[in-house]
């Protein structure tokens, strides 16, 4: 009896350990399960917080690429152009060189070009230099619109072929011209005076420097420069180490008195009415600033036979001149006849007056002028 009791109770014990081992591998695997359910939980959080602080491949390539784009975007005004001041022209040394890019594109977005950059090169601010003589044409080109300008260099190679374009004439004066006087009455009137003007302008300036005529004289003239620059700002003028527009200059320098010849660079561009409502403009800003101011107009010179482009020609610059004298009477100014001592038989330029075969004055043609100025002068 005692026996079948011992072997009841030991039955009872294994059984109850059994039981107790499979409650506590079901509690640890539960436990297992619970901890790398979290482990997974941790895991996902994680990969969330950083993808929040670091935002993931894809999305960074799309941060990159748009910000490379905006970087790189061309922000230009819709409404620019390309424009060059001339349709063709002619360079008359090695060296010279025409200012030829007026267009609102800015030059950093132009690409510039020479067919053949042995007879001409163009910079990147459009300035074309002349290399070897020949013809050809140079282009300007942006956002898939280009145009050209047909260039000349003529001239028989030789040494003193590095004589630029804007380098005063040193040939001996044609003997037919009187000397400028040189008057002391004559040139006191152009202590307190200024001149405004393009390259032609410049060739006068370059003369008096040399001759010392009109002294005191105030040359505030710039190549290529025109009516329309003056009045849009697209170009200012040097003074002082300052870019400033010529009424500011004006009222700085404290001039009394302001010769303008401009026209050479516009015709092409604004036709001769555009072009005398842009002295209009010029000419009120200017009177605005500066009430006490006398403005004398200088009439524009003539081109030489042959060499005409586009609406640069004798016959245009003389309706211009007429019309010039015109807006010159109805305000009040002074008109000045430059253009007509200078011409030919053929009313052109005359050659022994021209320095480059196109339009600018020699030495000759810059006496001529002078000379003009001071009998002016001397009836003021």
């Amino acid at each position: 009896m005692k026996v079948k009791i011992s072997i009841l109770l030991l039955t009872l014990v294994v059984f109850i350990s059994f039981v107790l081992s499979s409650c506590s591998a079901s509690v640890d695997e539960s436990g297992d399960s619970s901890q790398s359910s979290t482990k997974v939980e941790d895991v996902a959080d994680q990969m969330d917080t950083d993808k929040n602080n670091n935002p993931d491949e894809k999305e960074t390539d799309k941060v990159l690429d748009d910000t490379t784009k905006e970087e790189t975007t061309i922000l230009v005004d819709p409404n620019a152009y390309l424009e060059f001041n001339r349709e063709d022209f002619t360079l008359s040394s090695k060296g010279a060189y025409w200012d030829l890019y007026t267009g609102t594109v800015p030059v950093e977005y132009v690409t510039f070009s020479s067919d053949d950059d042995n007879i001409v090169t163009i910079d990147n601010k459009g300035r074309v230099t002349g290399i070897n003589p020949g013809n050809t044409v140079v282009y300007a080109e942006f956002n898939g619109k280009k145009i050209g300008c047909d260039v000349r260099c003529k001239w028989i190679p030789g040494p003193n072929d590095t004589i630029d374009q804007t380098t005063p004439d040193t040939s001996t004066p044609n003997t037919s011209v009187s000397k400028p006087s040189g008057n002391s009455q004559a040139s006191g009137f152009f202590s307190d005076a200024a001149f405004i003007g393009d390259s032609i302008s410049m060739m006068l300036r370059n003369r008096c420097t040399k001759t010392g005529d009109l002294p005191g004289a105030l040359f505030l003239v710039q190549g290529s420069y025109g009516a329309g620059h003056a009045v849009n700002g697209t170009m200012l003028l040097n003074y002082q180490g300052q870019k400033l527009s010529p009424e500011d200059v004006i009222v700085r320098s404290g001039v009394k008195k302001v010769f303008i010849m401009l026209g050479m660079n516009d015709l092409n561009i604004y036709g001769i009415d555009g072009t005398i409502e842009n002295w209009r403009i010029l000419t009120q800003r200017i009177k605005a600033k500066s009430p006490d101011v006398t403005i004398y107009v200088q009439s524009m010179s003539p081109v030489l036979t042959g060499a005409e482009s586009g609406k640069l020609n004798n016959t245009t610059i003389d309706e211009y001149n007429v019309k010039l004298k015109a807006f010159a009477d109805s305000n009040g100014f002074d008109y000045i006849d430059i253009a007509t001592s200078l011409k030919d038989s053929t009313n052109g330029l005359a050659p022994e007056y021209c320095s480059d075969s196109f339009v600018h004055v020699s030495a000759a043609g810059a006496d001529v002028w002078i000379r003009i100025l001071e009998e002016f002068a001397e009836n003021h």
